[in-house]
């Protein structure tokens, strides 16, 4: 059984992974991705549940890697069978979200187009304009996330678990209320700077202040285009090459890795990476704009899909595609790495020359500082709403909690459509603890410059020959780094102000 259900496993990653993909590039105009998921739901029947409980359980406790391969594809199984009891009301809101349309100016725009509007926009009076239009976009269906938040609840009772924490907390070892209790220091620890200096940029990029601000401006400050002009789009594709060679590897001399830079009708503006098959066929999707926001995007996707590309085809499929009830803290932390790159000094007068360093750099260090405080609310949120300790009325505990965090009105309208399937914001934290501990150790070992050395990179190469074989905590402590210090993390980035 045990054999047959890998196979299966896989094959379903690689088949919905290349849909998504096909259709984010723009080669296919229609996302099946509802068909091949309806075409594998045995894989989360309560008679694939109970042969892998059957597995698990006859596999001598001495073969941990093999039963921890089996608890990670009872997660997936698990997860799956949640997700499954939400199929139908969850196609009504994808319809609803790729249909609903708001007038602007002399067209039509949806959800997506409004984001990236809102993003570019400078003048206030129209951002301000875009965000109440998303907003009662995202309104008309807040019913319906609700009801699929009941469903997803009750069948979590119906496959056993009192709430869905306790089911991560058996089936992952991972208790979100831990996360949270580290997000509540990270906000602690950082809110005297972040008081301090999150306004001057805001003011001096959106010309509002904290008592005045909105989430769309936010959204604007984080594509801050005042240092563009020094990350020209046409340098995306040498910095990535240069990066990667200095680790010791090419990017264009890998058979199992693609890049696609070519813009296409259809195809998605926000870059993204798709495992097809793990390692042989990795596929990563960018979009060569330039700017600041672009190049942090773009050298996240790197590190994530590199990890993958180099992850060994003697793993488990478990330990080689991110699924349903697996924690992706993992590629999440080397994503932070390659981003992280765009703040270090050297490694920018290497790529660009010279930049006002100091400057970008405090730019960049506050934004770093404005998503972790974000994902910190974030963390809290869903660790009360998945324990039911939210209370009656999360759409108030969540701007509650977002409006502390950011110090400005942050209001109700993504306290569902925020709310991620696999508790992301936590890994996020996670990731990010991690990362400050390793870039910290590869300068230690390899010197300032450790991007640029490929030592650095064979050390990087072997930890992510293994996979999704350990999380994130783990890593830290097999490396010897110690379990992941959150006040090491919070140190990290206020020396980034």
């Amino acid at each position: 059984m045990l054999s047959e259900y890998r196979k299966r496993f896989s094959d379903y990653h690689s088949q919905l992974n290349l849909e998504e993909y096909l259709f984010r590039t723009g080669s296919k105009s229609q996302n099946d991705k509802s068909h091949i998921s309806g075409e594998n739901t045995d894989l989360f029947s309560r008679q694939s549940i109970d042969g892998l409980r059957t597995a698990f359980e006859e596999t001598a406790a001495f073969l941990e890697t093999e039963r921890n391969g089996i608890r990670k594809l009872l997660a997936f199984a698990y997860e799956g069978a949640r997700v499954l009891s939400a199929r139908e009301i969850t196609g009504e809101i994808e319809d609803y979200e790729s249909a609903a349309t708001v007038q602007w100016e002399d067209r039509r725009v949806g959800i997506r187009e409004l984001e990236d509007l809102i993003f570019k926009e400078d003048k206030l009076e129209r951002r301000r304009e875009l965000y109440t239009r998303q907003v009662d976009l995202i309104d008309e269906a807040q019913d319906l996330r609700a009801e699929r938040q009941r469903v997803l609840a009750e069948s979590v009772k119906v496959l056993g678990f009192e709430n869905y924490r306790a089911m991560k907390k058996e089936l992952q070892g991972v208790d979100i209320s831990d996360p949270a209790r580290y997000a509540r220091l990270i906000l602690d620890q950082t809110e005297k700077a972040y008081v301090a200096e999150f306004p001057g940029l805001l003011v001096g990029v959106t010309g509002v202040g904290l008592d005045d601000a909105l989430p769309a401006d936010l959204e604007y400050l984080k594509g801050m285009r005042k240092f563009d002009s020094h990350l020209p789009a046409d340098r995306i594709l040498g910095v990535l090459d240069e990066t990667c060679r200095g680790l010791g590897f090419r990017i264009n001399n890998q058979s199992n890795f693609s890049l696609d830079a070519t813009p296409r009708r259809g195809k998605q503006r926000k870059s993204f990476y798709s495992t097809i098959r793990v390692p042989q066929d990795i596929r990563a999707s960018i979009s060569l704009i330039g700017g600041q926001a672009n190049y942090r995007q773009v050298l996240s996707i790197m590190g994530q899909s590199q990890h993958f590309a180099w992850t060994s085809a003697n793993l488990k499929p478990e330990y080689r595609f991110a699924a349903f009830g697996v924690d992706c803290s993992t590629p999440a932390g080397w994503g932070f790495l390659f981003q992280n790159l765009l703040s270090d000094r050297q490694w920018l007068e290497s790529c660009f020359g010279v930049i006002d360093g100091q400057q970008f750099r405090q730019a960049l260090g506050i934004f770093r500082l404005l998503e972790l405080r974000r994902q910190a609310a974030l963390t809290i949120y869903e660790a009360e709403f998945h324990a039911g300790g939210a209370g009656v009325n999360p759409a108030i505990r969540y701007s509650e909690l977002m409006t502390d965090a950011l110090k400005i009105h942050a209001g109700e309208s993504g306290h569902l459509i925020d709310l991620s399937d696999s508790c992301d914001a936590a890994n996020f934290i996670r990731a990010a603890g991690f990362e400050a501990q390793f870039r910290d150790h590869l300068k230690t070992r390899y010197g300032s410059r450790w991007w640029d050395s490929a030592k650095a990179g064979e050390e990087i190469i072997d930890i992510w020959n293994t996979g999704l074989r350990y999380d994130v905590g783990e890593l830290s402590s097999k490396l010897g780094l110690g379990a992941i210090n959150f006040d090491y993390l919070v140190e990290d980035v206020l020396n980034g102000l």
